[in-house]
């Protein structure tokens, strides 16, 4: 039987009658029976029935609808002289064998309620049914979810799209909270869902980009987007990679900023690629700028630190194969004298195993991606040495030969002293372009200062060739006794 609760629910009540529907309104002193309401006996009662939000339905024992709201006739596209007194299965035979009638039939004998969601393909509707069991018979109440569920599918669509992204996108409080981390992020940053949801975004901030970071939130907070931002970031491991950020506003119901949410993508490898191309560029402009190599290979090695190296060493030799000179730049010019001190401490040891004596000795490049206990064992006979390598901070090394037609005229050494870099093959082939390029242009203008040297030496040869044949003519000319011209030798 149903019952009226305070705020107008209707539920269930038993009473003895065993033919009847009865609702008892809680604040009533007196019943009605179901068959008087459905006759607009108690209009009152009624109201309260057509008044609710959901859609209502009651069905007696023998499955006939006894009761229907205006909700429910909207929602089922039948009146109610369709339904009324009709056996449920008999106006919608479309839901037998249906969850509709597994679940209402599970009510029944189980003498329980039941709730659950269903979608109906005749009406194209999703319904979220509750179904209260009496001895009576049964009342239920349902509403449309349809557009509910679509946008469940839609956000779970949408979830499953971000979830697949090789992008980072994340969302965040405008505190700079972390509520969502898809597995873009954790590719890109190297800290999982459950380590970054909860903590700082922060984390990822480098010390000399929270400027950026504060303009960007002022910008976020006046309602503005901010859009392919390109800028750098901090890994769990250490190392700073360049990402292109889209950063927009995120609004609650009222249109107030509430957090951001971020699509970060991966550009460290267009960025190496720009600054290696800009690289290559200005080192050709600045060798081609002189013929003379100690001023153009000073600024050279400018150009490799910090862009490639926190320290680096040009050596070139003679016709004897002996280091002539090396150029030395380091990221802190207190430092440049420890790196000609390095190369001082090992030049003479036969056993050194890496380093500018050794690859102008074979020819061949070296790398040592990551300086460990073997690489360092290798000079446990030179404290000297071992020291200054401590004092530097070396973590990563790279040296690859400068050669020419074959012949080695010189090296140059490439050193990280930064625990995000680590020099890899790839950075290997750059440095051996960056090395071609070098000896090219170098050989180019030994060749052309001994074309020089050969042409100012024919010139010498000919001014003299010249000054020898006047001499020649004079005397020809001239009578050796008198000294006066000879005119026979002018006929």
């Amino acid at each position: 039987m149903l019952v009226s609760r305070r705020g107008g629910d209707v539920g269930m009540s038993h009473l003895p009658s065993k033919n009847q529907h009865i609702f008892h309104p809680l604040h009533a002193q007196k019943t009605f029976s179901l068959e008087d309401v459905g006759q607009g006996v108690d209009q009152r009662f009624a109201g309260i029935l057509e008044s609710l939000t959901n859609a209502f339905v009651s069905l007696d024992r023998q499955w006939r609808v006894t009761y229907i709201n205006l909700q429910a006739e909207s929602l089922l596209q039948k009146t109610r002289e369709e339904l009324l007194g009709k056996i449920l299965w008999e106006a919608f035979p479309e839901a037998l064998g249906s969850t509709f009638y597994r679940k209402y039939h599970e009510a029944f004998e189980t003498l329980t309620s039941i709730r659950f969601e269903e979608f109906y393909p005749p009406l194209h509707k999703w319904f979220e049914v509750q179904a209260y069991r009496s001895r009576e018979g049964m009342s239920v109440y349902f509403q449309d979810i349809t557009r509910h569920k679509q946008v469940e599918e839609e956000l779970f669509t949408l979830a499953a799209i971000v979830e697949s992204s090789d992008d980072a996108i994340f969302s965040r409080t405008l505190d700079g909270i972390v509520l969502s981390w898809n597995t873009g992020a954790e590719r890109l940053y190297g800290y999982s869902a459950l380590e970054m949801i909860g903590q700082s975004i922060h984390t990822l901030v480098p010390p000399e980009r929270r400027q950026e970071w504060e303009e960007i939130m002022q910008r976020l907070a006046e309602g503005q987007r901010i859009e392919h931002v390109e800028t750098v970031r901090s890994r769990k491991d250490g190392r700073r990679i360049d990402v292109s950020i889209t950063v927009s506003p995120v609004r609650d119901a009222t249109g107030k900023i509430i957090g951001a949410s971020t699509i970060a993508r991966d550009i460290t490898k267009r960025k190496h690629a720009e600054k290696r191309q800009h690289l290559l560029n200005e080192a050709s402009n600045a060798l081609v700028s002189s013929l003379d190599h100690q001023l153009t290979l000073p600024e050279v090695a400018q150009l490799i630190v910090p862009t490639l190296a926190d320290y680096c060493r040009i050596a070139l030799v003679d016709e004897q194969q002996q280091i002539k000179e090396i150029t030395v730049n380091h990221i802190d010019p207190e430092k440049i004298a420890l790196v000609r001190e390095l190369y001082e401490s090992y030049k003479d040891r036969a056993y050194i195993t890496y380093g500018v004596q050794r690859i102008l000795q074979t020819g061949k490049p070296e790398l040592l991606s990551t300086i460990s206990g073997d690489v360092l064992e290798s000079v446990q006979q030179s404290p000297e040495v071992l020291q200054i390598i401590r004092a530097l901070g070396l973590e990563s090394y790279m040296g690859v030969p400068l050669l020419a037609r074959g012949k080695t005229i010189g090296a140059i050494t490439f050193s990280s002293v930064q625990a995000h870099r680590y020099y890899t093959p790839d950075d290997l082939s750059f440095a051996q372009e960056l090395a071609r390029r070098i000896a090219l242009v170098l050989e180019n203008a030994r060749l052309h200062r001994e074309a020089q040297a050969e042409i100012a030496e024919r010139k010498q040869a000919e001014e003299q060739q010249r000054v020898l044949k006047e001499r020649m003519l004079a005397l020809a000319t001239t009578d050796q006794v008198t000294e006066l011209p000879n005119h026979r030798a002018l006929l």
